[in-house]
């Protein structure tokens, strides 16, 4: 009964995951993971970064509010966060729920491609190669097929500079316990990575309760962190956990085989939805998330030197 409740919900995932709201870190864990990138790439890496995002058809959308043009570090950090903003942008649209949009120049295509954020991962997955999700449109194709686009000769310029603002983005969030998960409640239906599954923190600013999936999701800090307060944050993070060479080695699909035993080992304060947070789940789910963030950093810096800085293959014929 509950392996077809599984397969039921897995196939239903597939069909309508786009409807479900799932968020990576919030705006600010994805800027810490951008500015601790920057911080690992080389000069080269930079420059090539500087060149592509540049190009991008949003680009002035990511300068201040007043208007004044941002430096290349800054519209680095500003990139990974387009792949979320673009949920609530009107020019682009979800297949099966909304009507395709106009094609607009400079862009691939205008799909929000919401199911590239998450991974549905069966709870008695085997070590090894990720269980068959249920659809083949999810994080870990996103990453290798955003990847690929900078490994041949020549350069597809359009298909490049899409590319990186997702690459930066959905590193952030293949190192979110919640994105690489599927828990099943008392009845065998899946809770939507955390979404369906309610907490209540105490120590929160709020007194309602929350999905799971957000309360992890904040675990990076304010949503608003900006300027001089982001990188102290930045700085803070990389000193209080340092790059190791587990870090610098793990591939895509070990990024996300952590995040999916993380979820199922210290993902959920208890069994029964309405959990309350208490002190011990609050304070060892911030330091995941702490330690997340900067793997997810440290990992895509090296990532882009590779892509970026390394001398690229001559495309297969």
């Amino acid at each position: 009964m509950i392996a077809s409740t599984i397969a039921r919900s897995l196939v239903l995932s597939a069909l309508v995951c786009s409807s479900a709201t799932v968020w990576g870190w919030n705006a600010t864990g994805h800027r810490l993971v951008a500015g601790i990138a920057w911080t690992v790439m080389t000069p080269s890496a930079r420059d090539e970064a500087t060149r592509l995002l540049d190009a991008h058809p949003d680009r002035a959308r990511w300068d201040s509010a007043g208007g004044e043009p941002i430096g290349r570090r800054q519209a680095f950090i500003a990139a990974s966060t387009w792949p979320d903003d673009i949920r609530r942008d009107p020019r682009f649209f979800t297949p099966a729920t909304e009507q395709a949009t106009q094609l607009l120049p400079g862009f691939p295509d205008m799909e929000r491609h919401t199911r590239w954020h998450t991974l549905a991962r069966l709870p008695d997955a085997q070590i090894g190669p990720l269980s068959q999700p249920a659809t083949s449109d999810h994080l870990g194709t996103a990453i290798t097929a955003q990847s690929r686009y900078f490994r041949y000769q020549p350069p597809n310029a359009v298909a490049q500079t899409y590319a990186l603002p997702w690459l930066i983005h959905l590193a952030g969030d293949a190192h979110q316990p919640l994105h690489v998960s599927v828990r099943l409640d008392t009845n065998g239906e899946w809770d939507w990575f955390g979404t369906r599954f309610r907490v209540r923190d105490p120590a929160g600013t709020g007194r309602s309760a929350i999905s799971l999936h957000n309360y992890w999701d904040d675990l990076g800090g304010p949503r608003k962190l900006h300027g001089n307060a982001l990188d102290t944050a930045i700085n803070n993070l990389i000193a209080q956990h340092p790059q190791s060479d587990r870090d610098a080695e793990a591939s895509v699909e070990q990024w996300l085989d952590e995040s999916w035993r993380i979820a199922q080992a210290h993902g959920y304060p208890g069994s029964d939805n309405a959990a309350v947070i208490d002190d011990g789940f609050r304070e060892h789910s911030r330091v995941i998330a702490e330690q997340r963030i900067a793997q997810a950093g440290y990992r895509l810096g090296r990532l882009l030197n590779h892509l970026l800085a390394d001398k690229p293959l001559t495309s297969p014929q």
